[in-house]
This record gives structure tokens, C-alpha cells and sequence, in this order.
């Protein structure tokens, strides 16, 4: 307690690896090495089908956000993945929010009715979207 007290350099009394707070990861499958290439992989095909990885490359579970009605749970089911819903969230966009007008004959810009044969404009906004929030173990 006295080397704490003068500056001495504090020693962990917790096996290596281990976290006072957290529970330790455990790598089941595979190395780190090969938990990060297939990290990639898999964020190249989320980051294609509009989705985002949010967990750290090399961590043992992928943690993934997209749009309500994405195939893109679905698809990575198909592929083999336990793929599971854990709750949603929200995430901005660039293009979140999508107006499609037309221009009256006195200049001003009025929406889009449905059936509309005129020719529409699309001006997109940055906006907050709802997401959903997806987890699966990542296994080499």
C-alpha cells in the first residue's frame, strides 16, 4: 500500500488477459489473426447490402445495424450464420430523407401526388432513420 502512496509502479493482481470489469473474450474458434480476416470479409459484404458494422475488428461477435426489411439478416442465415435481433436503434444518414416534387406552373415546388404522370425531382436530406440491430458469433 506505501508504493501506491510514493508513485511506485501498481501491479496487476489479475491473471493475464484478464479485466477487472469485463469478462474476458474467449476465442473458440480460430486465431485473432483469423477472426480479422474473416471480420473483413464479412464487413465487405454488410458494407455492399447497406448495412454497418459496429463491433471491433477481431472480436469474437459481429455486431451489424441495417434498415427494417433488409434481406440482409436473412441472407447471412442462409450462409450459415446464427444470425439474432437484438433491439433497434437510430443512425444518420446522408440521404435519409428523400422528397420527390414537382414544379407548378407558378414556380413553386408542391409533392408528388400518387398516379402522377409529371416528370418528378428528388432532392435528399440528411436525416435520422430507424435501424435494427443484428449479433451472430463470427467462427473462422
Amino acid at each position: 500500500m506505501i508504493g501506491l502512496l510514493i508513485g511506485a509502479p501498481r501491479r496487476h493482481s489479475a491473471p493475464t488477459g484478464f479485466c477487472r470489469t469485463r469478462r474476458p473474450h474467449v476465442v473458440r474458434a480460430g486465431t485473432v489473426a483469423d477472426l480479422k480476416d474473416r471480420f473483413d470479409e464479412i464487413n465487405q459484404l454488410i458494407s455492399e447490402r447497406q448495412g454497418w458494422v459496429t463491433s471491433v475488428r477481431g472480436a469474437p461477435e459481429l455486431r451489424f445495424e441495417c434498415l427494417p426489411g433488409s434481406p440482409l439478416p436473412d441472407e447471412l442465415r442462409e450462409a450459415g450464420y446464427e444470425v439474432s435481433e437484438t433491439d433497434e436503434g437510430e443512425r444518420i444518414l446522408p440521404a435519409g430523407l428523400v422528397e420527390r416534387f414537382i414544379v407548378g406552373h407558378d414556380g413553386e415546388r408542391k409533392l408528388v401526388t400518387e398516379g402522377s404522370t409529371r416528370l418528378a425531382q428528388v432532392l435528399t436530406h440528411a436525416g435520422i432513420v430507424k435501424v435494427m440491430r443484428h449479433v451472430f458469433e463470427l467462427t473462422t
